[in-house]
């Protein structure tokens, strides 16, 4: 657990050789205090969860339950799309658990020697998939659902059941966030039609290319190919393919 944390708090010198902290000083400085911020807030609001106060505890000098410690971890990794997903302990048993055994899979196979000159960045792109997907309809239904397992559960007088509806309200709210999203993109697109999907117009008429921009260049993306199939226009399908799993296809 120790060697996680010290990984999510960018404090680990495992991962860079010291010519590359050197030249990524700065990055590494600013990735550092975000995740040190997140973690501290995630630790803090899982302990509220359970009723304990994270300040009272240092102050008494007691110890933060290590699960509690883990998921932050986690959680701080999946903020800065670092995270590298893992295979289910208690095997495959839901959609969410598939979807994260093959990106476990897929960092895996980019990891083998020549496998960077094909897939650069494996984890920001797994991550960032998972992240279009949370803030998503998709995500909103996959929150739905854990609320009503976590009522079953709840009333068959399982506690751990509030666990469950706790995540099931924050991804219910990601999934509402994110169709808003989409649903402002796509009337974005219905009337700016004139210039390319990944164009955004300014004030004065002049217009900024958002490909570089995440989540929004996903977003104008696939708000383009909607709005193109409804009014049976051809769709650049594979610019938005690009754009949503993060990486430039060979020609």
């Amino acid at each position: 657990i120790r060697s996680h944390i010290l990984s999510a708090m960018q404090e680990s010198d495992t991962d860079l050789s010291k010519v590359a902290r050197m030249a990524n000083a700065l990055n590494v400085a600013q990735d550092a205090f975000f995740r040190k911020a997140i973690f501290a807030n995630s630790v803090e609001k899982k302990l509220k969860g359970v009723g304990l106060d994270m300040y009272e505890l240092i102050a008494d000098g007691k110890v933060i339950p290590a699960d509690i410690l883990k998921e932050a971890a986690d959680e701080t990794l999946k903020a800065t799309f670092s995270y590298t997903p893992k295979i289910p302990k208690g095997g495959i048993k839901t959609f969410e658990g598939g979807a994260e055994a093959m990106g476990n899979y897929f960092v895996k196979a980019a990891e083998v020697p020549g496998g960077s000159l094909f897939v650069t960045f494996p984890r920001f792109m797994t991550n960032a998939i998972a992240f279009q997907y949370r803030y998503s309809p998709l995500g909103g239904i996959s929150g739905a659902e854990d609320i009503l397992r976590g009522s079953k559960m709840l009333a068959n007088g399982d506690e751990t059941g509030a666990a469950l509806i706790r995540k099931g309200q924050e991804n219910t709210a990601k999934g509402i966030v994110g169709t808003s999203a989409l649903l402002s993109a796509i009337d974005y697109r219905e009337n700016n039609q004139d210039v390319e999907w990944n164009m955004w117009k300014r004030g004065d008429g002049t217009t900024v290319d958002m490909r570089g921009i995440f989540p929004i260049g996903p977003l104008l993306a696939m708000a383009d190919v909607s709005v193109k199939q409804k009014r049976g226009l051809s769709a650049k399908t594979g610019d938005a393919f690009e754009a949503v799993i993060g990486m430039k296809m060979p020609a």
